[in-house]
């Protein structure tokens, strides 16, 4: 199997982004397009997360 990998993770007018792209192990996949995720957060949220403290 493949992995996600993070390429860029930052704030961004106020919003915690997390950029990532998957690399397949597998050769035989077909498509040589990248698949892309991306995660968008409000900073409040996310600095919530970090601390493991409830987002409400």
């Amino acid at each position: 199997m493949g992995e996600w990998k993070v390429v860029y993770q930052d704030e961004v007018e106020g919003r915690w982004v997390t950029l990532k792209v998957y690399e397949s192990e597998n050769e035989e996949d077909g498509d040589d397009a990248p698949v892309v995720r991306v995660t968008v957060a409000p900073c409040k949220t996310w600095s919530r997360m970090k601390t493991g403290t409830s987002p409400l």
